[in-house]
């Protein structure tokens, strides 16, 4: 359709506009898994207790084993010990020159297997690029990828972002100063959007909902096209580590609803635009043409 005003769910809470080339950048590398194998941690602008409590517990349970853990950001309770490094942005270049937290910087650099959690705190920042410079100069500084170990990660706060990514899903409407000059909408398509704010869409446009929830969307909508809940269709899921699984139906849609990508699809023909699958499987081979781990399931 040549349409190129895209936006994620819950814009605006953080990385909205992170690079999706590298996929490295936007990723939890060393995998959730794989902060039972680190032996220095440093929190970043995250407070993973509300953010990810499964991730949260995990971090505990290394500090059990002695794992230090240090933070950068807003002083929380996290359940565990903390050495607290610094509030503001400045902190992390005195780390990595050695100006504050010299002990706990050389704890970092002498770990076998260094892990950096990089969180909201840090990518939701008007200075989020200047901020993410002088972590990078950190995580090299201190050696935290090295060899087959890549212990740099970000922790998203939204659910499915990581997956947006990998596709290619990503908000390109003009951002910074110049979005004050961006023509408004006159049609806004929300696919099972239900996290935004009233003022984000346009008065006067005509909104299509897709979706499940009797919610802000539906109740904004001027036509609802009836979606399945994730109980009642097949789907692909990609967690913050960029491991893509897939669910079965548990029960059969409600009334009308259909699957979102039947929906789509069967909209596309109706524009003139038919997209080339007709079935589930058809979906999902074009999934992996465009990401190929999502062909990799596990």
């Amino acid at each position: 359709l040549g349409c190129e005003n895209l936006s994620f769910d819950g814009s605006g809470d953080s990385g909205d506009d992170l690079c999706a080339d590298a996929r490295s950048s936007y990723v939890f590398n060393s995998a959730i898994a794989g902060i039972d194998q680190a032996d220095a941690i440093l929190l970043i602008g995250s407070n993973p207790r509300a953010e990810a409590p499964v991730l949260n517990a995990r971090v505990r349970k290394a500090t059990y084993e002695g794992v230090p853990v240090g933070l950068i950001g807003e002083r929380v309770d996290l359940t565990f010990p903390v050495e607290h490094l610094g509030e503001d942005a400045g902190a992390i270049a005195d780390l990595a020159k050695g100006k504050s937290g010299a002990a706990f910087f050389q704890t970092l650099k002498g770990a076998e297997r260094p892990m950096v959690i990089v969180g909201p705190g840090v990518l939701r920042r008007k200075d989020r690029d200047l901020v993410m410079k002088s972590i990078h100069d950190l995580v090299e500084a201190a050696g935290v990828v090295a060899g087959d170990w890549n212990g740099y990660n970000v922790l998203h706060e939204s659910a499915a972002r990581v997956g947006a990514m990998d596709v290619g899903f990503v908000p390109s409407a003009p951002n910074g100063p110049e979005k004050d000059f961006a023509p408004e909408a006159k049609f806004v398509y929300l696919l099972n959007s239900d996290d935004f704010k009233a003022e984000d869409i346009p008065e006067g446009a005509f909104v299509v909902y897709q979706g499940h929830h009797g919610d802000l969307g539906a109740n904004r909508a001027d036509v609802v096209l009836p979606g399945a809940a994730f109980t009642e269709k097949p789907g692909t899921y990609v967690n913050s580590e960029g491991r893509a699984q897939q669910t079965r139906r548990a029960v059969p849609p409600v009334g009308e609803a259909r699957d979102d990508w039947k929906v789509v699809r069967a909209l596309s023909e109706v524009l003139g635009k038919k997209l080339p699958y007709d079935t589930i499987q058809g979906v999902r081979a074009r999934m992996a043409d465009v990401a190929p781990h999502l062909g990799q399931v596990g």
